[in-house]
């Protein structure tokens, strides 16, 4: 019996010396502690702050970083936040992410994070694609869940991409006990209600607002100033969360700086192909089945030479991610703005209701939960939903923002759409004419040819400009000419095809007679003149669509856009 007891613990001995030797445990050289080579050393003379492990063998351990889980060597190791376990005690710096956050909110706080080598916290909810990204790259960041954060030990409190204390969930009760609070975002018409500018009580409080489009970029600036090489995971975050509030750099809040930060982040290995497979967000069946109702329920409405849809639509339950429906909606309702309303009862969608509590029937069926979103294209001139949904509670951006309230009245959310339609017609100008571009347009006389002009004539006047007018005569006295057609430079070059007689031939023949706008056209109708004809310029008609009174290129158009 004793042979077999003295056998079992030898080999058990050689097998201990096995298991630490190959996974980097042994004694440390400053404790004197038994301990793998990643544990954190209390003795204070290792800078990284683990222990400097000597295997049993003699050998010393190589230590082995990990990053949420994935061991990591060389370089990249060093770069990274260590991840060893969650505690309380060990979490004193974390970055706030908003509630229900999307790419923007997550890479500027992983970014963040990066530089003040904090943790991340996701306080409630994700969008679909941030959610299907971080079921297979959660690991690699050092995302963890706000139960483990003992607010009253934080010293550092990072906020990225929101103000409002709303948006934080159980985040929102950390802000006064951390010690220094700094808040980003580029919301820059956005009241901030979660700190001060000033110092208070020796806390001290940053808030860093600017006009670019994620606000990821100020997070990518402050990485590239301080010269940090990013892992390519990193820097695929980080792109994503710029491609995804730029609209892949075409929306009109875009900036310069933006494109600047997303080529830098190719340069650290953004990953192209990861990229365009989580920024599109595909539609989940509910959302499928709210984009058929609402295109079958979509009205138009002209409002100061805008097209502006609006949709009222109920749900027995609430519907996740209804901005991309809406998305879809402006686009494929080929409008430019659009106002969706969702009605729903008021707690119940297909993620809480596993989770909320109890409600009686009474309750359930009275209150209702409007959810309101505004899109808008950047041509739609001064469409401003943020200024619109405000002073109700909500707000975004000028051509993408949202609102959310809730009634026991079933005719609220009609009176609200009425409301804002109505409010949203006093927002606008006056949609710009053909009348209102013709200022600083060529003058009319150098561009007209007469009745028995030929291509000849044609040839010196479009080398200078797109078209030619043909008209009935050019007597001075005739301010207004009879307009007889338009002819392009596309039918000078069929003309000079075909040898010096065509060229001597009359224009009159060629012209096109249904080719030019009229006075009050606006500017959505003179584009779509310009798409149907490619030509350049337009002739401008009074309203009897006889005498010309003048002619638009379609440069006018690009900078009345513009502008």
């Amino acid at each position: 019996m004793g042979f077999v007891v003295v056998a079992w613990a030898c080999v058990w001995s050689v097998g201990r010396r096995k298991r630490q030797s190959g996974t980097g445990q042994g004694r440390c050289e400053a404790c004197e502690s038994w301990r793998g080579s990643a544990a954190p050393c209390r003795s204070g003379r290792h800078g990284t702050g683990s222990h400097s492990i000597r295997s049993l063998h003699g050998r010393r351990a190589r230590p082995r970083r990990r990053l949420g889980g994935v061991a990591m060597s060389g370089e990249n190791a060093n770069n990274h936040v260590q991840i060893q376990r969650y505690g309380h005690k060990d979490v004193t710096r974390v970055v706030l992410c908003h509630q229900t956050v999307d790419f923007d909110s997550l890479a500027a706080a992983v970014g963040l994070a990066r530089l003040h080598q904090a943790y991340v916290v996701i306080p409630s909810g994700m969008s679909l694609p941030v959610r299907l990204y971080l079921a297979t790259h959660s690991h690699l960041f050092p995302i963890i869940p706000s139960k483990v954060v003992d607010p009253t030990r934080i010293e550092w409190l990072g906020i990225v991409d929101t103000q409002s204390k709303d948006r934080l969930g159980v985040g929102a009760e950390w802000v006064s006990f951390a010690k220094h609070v700094t808040v980003y975002d580029h919301h820059v018409h956005m009241e901030c209600d979660i700190i001060q500018k000033s110092s208070n009580n020796g806390v001290v409080h940053e808030l860093i607002v600017e006009s670019v489009g994620a606000v990821t970029t100020l997070i990518v600036e402050k990485l590239h100033s301080a010269n940090i090489q990013l892992h390519p995971a990193e820097a695929t975050l980080l792109a994503l969360g710029i491609h995804a509030d730029t609209g892949n750099l075409t929306f009109e809040t875009t900036t310069a700086r933006d494109a600047r930060m997303l080529a830098w982040l190719m340069m650290m290995g953004a990953s192209q192909r990861a990229v365009a497979e989580y920024i599109q967000e595909p539609l989940n069946q509910a959302q499928t089945t709210m984009l058929m109702k609402g295109l079958d329920e979509l009205q138009v409405r002209q409002v100061k030479g805008l097209s502006i849809g609006f949709v009222l639509m109920h749900s027995d339950e609430f519907v996740k991610g209804m901005s991309v429906v809406t998305q879809d909606l402006l686009e494929l309702g080929n409008v430019d703005a659009i106002l969706l309303l969702l009605v729903s009862p008021a707690g119940r969608g297909r993620a809480s209701s596993r989770r909320r509590k109890p409600r009686s029937d009474d309750e359930e069926s009275d209150t209702l939960q409007i959810s309101v979103i505004g899109r808008a294209r950047a041509s739609a001139g001064r469409v401003n939903f943020h200024t619109l949904f405000a002073p109700r509670g909500g707000g975004g951006h000028a051509k993408a923002a949202a609102l959310s309230c809730k009634s026991s009245d079933p005719g609220h959310a009609r009176s609200l759409l009425d409301e804002l339609l109505a409010e949203l017609e006093l927002q606008l100008p006056s949609a710009p004419t053909a009348a209102d571009l013709l200022g600083g347009s060529i003058p009319l006389h150098n561009v007209v040819l007469a009745r028995d002009a030929t291509w000849l004539d044609a040839q010196r006047v479009l080398a200078s400009f797109p078209i030619a007018v043909v008209v009935e005569s050019l007597a001075l006295a005739d301010e207004a000419p009879r307009f007889l057609g338009v002819v392009s430079r596309e039918q000078l070059s069929v003309a000079q095809s075909k040898g010096a007689a065509a060229l001597a031939g009359k224009v009159h023949g060629w012209a096109q007679k249904g080719v030019f706008v009229r006075l009050s056209h606006s500017i959505r109708e003179i584009k779509a003149t310009f798409e149907e004809n490619p030509i350049g310029a337009l002739p401008v008609l009074d309203e009897t669509c006889k005498r010309v009174v003048g002619v638009l290129e379609s440069t006018d158009v690009l900078r009345q856009q513009g502008d």
